[in-house]
């Protein structure tokens, strides 16, 4: 919340949005940080208060090792990168998800669906298996609503389902390294061309 400074609503576009006016004014009053408008810094300052009052999500924040921690490595000849919210002491990424479902334990799933999260998860094992450290791999989502109640929640995907996405990035990350090393177009261009037609409709219409 520190880098983020509120622009008083006076100052906004008619549409609420920072505009000239708004950034006219922090530059005058010497304003440091991310310029934003009330509504979104009450936003903001909800899902934080959310965050703080899940008492499992504020342990994995108190205990962080790290926060915002890349890795950098290698899959094959490719280079890789992931970048996690935090990484604990024993190893595992934390991530925080923000979602505007109802309810997150009977709707996220679709979310995960949706945004790739399983995949996520698994590229980013990759990195944790290449740190060869004994701790554990494996990602924890601290998920919350971005509308009211602001719920919050820690959660976990099956190891069945990470295992089926893991499967399918070796797959995108080989297909990937054909590409750079032989040339393949992976997706080739959609040219239009001349529909080639069987020879029987031609001579259903020269017999007519």
């Amino acid at each position: 919340m520190n880098h983020l400074a509120r622009a008083p609503s006076s100052t906004l576009t008619g549409t609420g949005r920072i505009g000239k006016e708004a950034k006219a004014w922090a530059e005058e009053n010497d304003i440091q940080g991310k310029l934003v408008s009330d509504s979104y810094y009450s936003q903001i300052e909800s899902i934080w208060h959310a965050i703080q009052s899940c008492d499992e999500a504020m342990e994995y924040v108190n205990n962080a090792l790290y926060n915002e921690v890349s890795y950098l490595f290698r899959q094959g000849d490719l280079p890789c990168r992931v970048r996690a919210d935090i990484e604990d002491a024993g190893g595992l990424f934390v991530d925080l998800k923000t979602t505007s479902c109802t309810n997150i334990v009977r709707d996220f799933a679709k979310s995960v669906h949706e945004f790739g999260y399983g995949r996520q998860q698994a590229f980013y094992e990759l990195a944790q298996e290449k740190r060869e450290d004994g701790r554990e791999i494996g990602m924890v989502f601290i998920v919350v609503q971005t509308v009211i109640p602001y719920q919050c929640r820690v959660l976990t995907l099956p190891r069945e389902y990470v295992d089926l996405c893991k499967e399918s990035v070796f797959k995108n990350l080989l297909e990937i390294e054909m590409h750079n090393t032989l040339g393949w177009n992976l997706k080739p261009a959609q040219v239009q061309r001349e529909l080639q037609l069987p020879e029987w409709m031609y001579g259903a219409l020269k017999n007519e």
